[in-house]
């Protein structure tokens, strides 16, 4: 279907996603080309033209937006940062230094990024690390006979006594009955 400049121009301006793959933006400015529901700021009309094809777009030079990614047929950013942050915390949940850090290199602010984990998995991030932590005790207190304290520490909890409630509270039973 073929739209006009002004349907193209309020489509873009209204971020609908409606529209994506119907047509692309050519930024002259940056020389860069995004989806109408493209969150980025919005340029000056004089400084974008309306182009039907990626192909085209790459044609007369511009290079794909890194923020809606039209080069993609199914774009999720908000998926895979949730299971970018999933990765993280299954890579660190034993250090929280470094899981902070590695949280502070998504460049995107705490809240919005557990809004977007719990969306996407039902729990906030910090239920996750803790169902992990939980998970590697209960592990530890069935196969090995490390210290109940040792197996505390290497879970990643920072003292016994946090250990202790969390396991009480989401186990309903102190970690010694799970031995065997």
């Amino acid at each position: 279907m073929k739209y006009t400049e002004e349907q193209k121009w309020k489509a873009f301006i209204e971020c609908d996603a409606n529209y994506d793959g119907c047509f692309y933006i050519g930024v002259k400015s940056t020389g860069i080309y995004c989806r109408p529901s493209c969150k980025a700021r919005k340029p000056l009309r004089k400084n974008i033209e309306f182009i039907d094809t990626r192909d085209e777009c790459e044609r007369r030079g511009y290079r794909v937006c890194k923020r809606c990614r039209p080069d993609l047929i199914v774009f999720t950013p908000e998926k895979d940062t949730a299971k970018r942050l999933k990765g993280i915390i299954e890579e660190t949940y034993k250090d929280s230094a470094r899981l902070k850090e590695r949280i502070d290199g998504l460049d995107l602010s705490f809240n919005h990024i557990s809004l977007i984990f719990q969306k996407e998995y039902g729990m906030t991030p910090f239920s996750y690390r803790n169902m992990l932590r939980l998970e590697k005790a209960e592990k530890l207190l069935k196969e090995t006979d490390m210290q109940i304290v040792d197996i505390a520490f290497a879970s990643g909890f920072d003292s016994l006594s946090a250990f202790y409630a969390s396991f009480k509270k989401h186990r309903q039973k102190p970690p010694k009955s799970i031995r065997r």
